[in-house]
Parts: C-alpha cells; sequence; structure tokens
C-alpha cells in the first residue's frame, strides 16, 4: 500500500507541473492597469501641464483615433501637427487658446469642411462628456499641449479649474460593467465613437441593444471590414479599416461575444468549472488505472509465487 501511496502522490505532482507549465508557458500572461491620476493643481509648470496633455491626448482623451501628430497617424480628424499656430488664424478676434477650447467643447462651432460628416456635421464627440469626460483641468492640460505644437502656451490651471474638477470626480458614477469584453470596449477606444447608452450620437452607431439588430458574425464582419455594410444614416469610411489588426484575437472574441451575447465554444470549454471538472476526471482516471495495474501487480506476484 505504501507503494500505491507514492504513486498516487507522484502522480498527483506531475499533474499539477503540467496544468502549471501550461499556464506559465502556452498561455497569455497579460496584465492590465488602469492609467495613473494626473494630479493637476495651480502649481503644475508648464513642462508638466504638456507632458500631461499629451497623455490625455492619446489615453482618456482618445484623440488619436482620428488625428494624427506623427507622419503616420489617423487622418479622420485634421492633422494636429502645427495646430497650435493655425488655431490663432481661424477665427477673426479668438485667441489660440479659446479657440481650442471650443472645438473641444463645442467641437460642431467650427467644423473643417473636408472633415465634415454628412450634412456638414462633426464627427467629434465633446470633451467634456462621456466618452473622454475631461475634468476642467484635464482639459486645459490637452489645450496646452496643443498650443505647444507651433504655438505659445497660454494656458494657467487656477483654483477654481481644480475646485471644479474635484467636484466633477465626487459626482456618481454608473456602476461599471464587469462582463467579459465590457472593460476592451474602452481600452481599445470603441466608446469614443458608439454610445452604449443610447443616450447621444456618436460618430458611429450606437451599440445599444447592437444583438438585436447583428448576429455575432455580422459584428465580426463589421469590425474586420466596416464598410461591407454600412449602419444607415451613417457615411462608409468612418471606421478604421485596420482597427482589428490591433486588437489580439482572443481580446475580439471577447468583444464579439460581448455585444453579440453569444458564447463561443472556445470560451465554454475555457470554464473554470469545466477546467476543474476535467481536472478530477483525469485525476480519478489515473487514481483508478494506477489501482487496477497496482492489482494486477498483485495478482500476478501472487500466481508466481504458488
Amino acid at each position: 500500500m505504501r507503494v500505491v501511496f507514492f504513486k498516487i502522490l507522484a502522480f498527483v505532482i506531475v499533474i499539477d507541473l503540467f496544468y502549471m507549465s501550461i499556464g506559465q508557458w502556452w498561455l497569455s500572461q497579460t496584465e492590465d492597469h488602469p492609467p495613473a491620476k494626473l494630479e493637476i493643481t495651480a502649481d503644475t509648470d508648464n513642462d508638466t501641464l504638456i507632458g500631461m496633455g499629451r497623455t490625455l491626448l492619446g489615453a482618456k482623451g482618445g484623440c488619436l483615433l482620428c488625428h494624427k501628430i506623427n507622419e503616420v497617424g489617423n487622418t479622420r480628424g485634421p492633422d494636429l501637427r502645427g495646430v497650435g499656430a493655425r488655431a490663432g488664424l481661424r477665427r477673426p478676434g479668438m485667441s489660440a487658446e479659446a479657440y481650442l477650447v471650443e472645438s473641444l467643447v463645442n467641437p460642431g462651432a467650427y467644423v473643417v469642411e473636408e472633415f465634415a460628416a454628412a450634412g456638414g456635421e462633426t464627427i467629434m464627440p465633446v470633451a467634456t462628456r462621456p466618452p473622454a469626460d475631461l475634468s476642467p483641468t484635464e482639459l486645459k492640460a490637452l489645450v496646452a499641449y496643443l498650443q505647444s505644437l507651433g504655438g505659445e502656451v497660454t494656458v494657467e490651471i487656477t483654483e477654481q479649474d481644480v475646485a471644479a474638477a474635484a467636484a466633477k470626480q465626487e459626482q456618481p458614477k454608473d456602476a461599471a460593467d464587469t462582463r467579459p469584453g465590457a472593460d476592451l470596449l474602452a481600452k481599445h477606444g470603441c466608446i469614443a465613437c458608439h454610445d452604449l447608452k443610447g443616450t447621444m450620437r456618436l460618430v458611429g452607431p450606437p451599440l445599444t441593444n447592437v444583438r438585436e439588430r447583428l448576429s455575432a458574425a455580422e459584428i465580426r464582419q463589421s469590425i474586420i471590414d466596416p464598410d461591407a455594410v454600412v449602419a444607415e444614416g451613417y457615411p462608409p469610411g468612418l471606421m478604421l479599416k485596420t482597427f482589428a489588426e490591433t486588437v489580439p484575437p482572443e481580446e475580439l472574441d471577447l468583444i464579439v461575444s460581448y455585444l453579440s451575447g453569444e458564447v463561443p465554444l472556445s470560451e465554454r470549454l475555457s470554464h473554470p468549472g469545466l477546467q476543474l471538472a476535467a481536472l478530477i476526471l483525469l485525476f480519478n482516471g489515473g487514481v483508478w488505472i494506477m489501482r487496477r495495474l497496482a492489482i494486477r501487480r498483485a495478482l500476478a506476484s501472487g500466481e508466481s509465487s504458488a
């Protein structure tokens, strides 16, 4: 019996090492962290403020989904290179800072003609509302960075800005959706162009109850080849055709599953309950096999001794 015990123990250790090796070498190891909170105060110097604005441009602000600041980038919106100098020339009598603020909080006030949607409307969402939902201090930091692109930075953070930002932070937030795939819509910038609540019109069609309109296959096609079927009332060419290339395949599966409500087979098989059941069956099967082998050996040794 002692030999059987040690064999079972060895078997359990081998199984544990097997699953540990799968998790370590074959499964992707990723860890997401929320973006660092920007502490913007009235004492924040210009260089730091500009750096924070650059961070907001590419992260929370979601500006680079439509604009570019380098030779390579998105062109759904105006090229931001040199915008600090151009901003002061857009409207006679309006400073560059005032124009940039207006462009962010009221983007429909002045629309660059070649980037307008059908009917001359802007495709840009209001920066101080969801999805960007910039606070007063964040808005000024972003303006400071835009001014630095070819112009003079005139932005100043006041105590009133700081107080208003703190008050905005204390406002109750809607409960976060914790279902798999929900956080990926924010991570990959989907919510910058699509409304999830059906309360506003953004660049692209709302995703509210999209599962009632499209199947999982159609949703996937809309992501991979966005101009294959264009939603009524929205012009083609708004969504980046290379978007799907920037999303890992497993995350694309989760997004499609979340939006369609259809759980793919791979996700069902990856359920912890099924994995535990498989491990239990494997363990019990191994124990049964080892017991049968031990019994056969015992019988064989008994027959030989006889």
